[in-house]
């Protein structure tokens, strides 16, 4: 079935019914919505929406060239997992001072924890040595 949609059907109000069929005939959803407007628009309503658009726009302006020019503290600009993939724990071994990043200290403690199981437990009243 050969369907078309003419522009009188979209512009004059006489012809909708037949925009409602075309649509409906090509399987398509479709709600036609008239609006009409008594009087002239609400100067209040438009006033405080375009101080919203106004503020928004210098709100993302502002963080955009900060983000580009901030160089101290950046702490609450990362997300907690950022933040914890960044922390380095100190470690003294033999006099020496190394930094071990939080992955490579869950590293050591699984290794350690796999070592021990119901036959053979942990020291309970020894300090172990890595």
């Amino acid at each position: 079935m050969d369907v078309s949609i003419t522009r009188q059907m979209v512009t004059d109000q006489a012809h909708h019914k037949e925009l409602i069929a075309a649509m409906t005939a090509m399987g398509e959803e479709f709600s036609l919505r008239a609006v009409t407007r008594d009087g002239e628009p609400d100067n209040e309503a438009y006033e405080k929406w375009s101080k919203q658009q106004i503020a928004k726009t210098q709100f993302q302006s502002l963080k955009q060239a900060l983000k580009a020019t901030y160089v101290g503290l950046q702490q609450g600009m990362e997300t907690p997992n950022q933040q914890l993939a960044k922390l380095n724990m100190i470690r003294y071994k033999g006099g020496t001072r190394t930094y071990d990043s939080v992955a490579t200290l869950f590293g050591r403690i699984a290794r350690i924890l796999n070592g021990f199981n119901h036959e053979n437990p942990p020291p309970t009243n020894q300090t172990w040595q890595e």
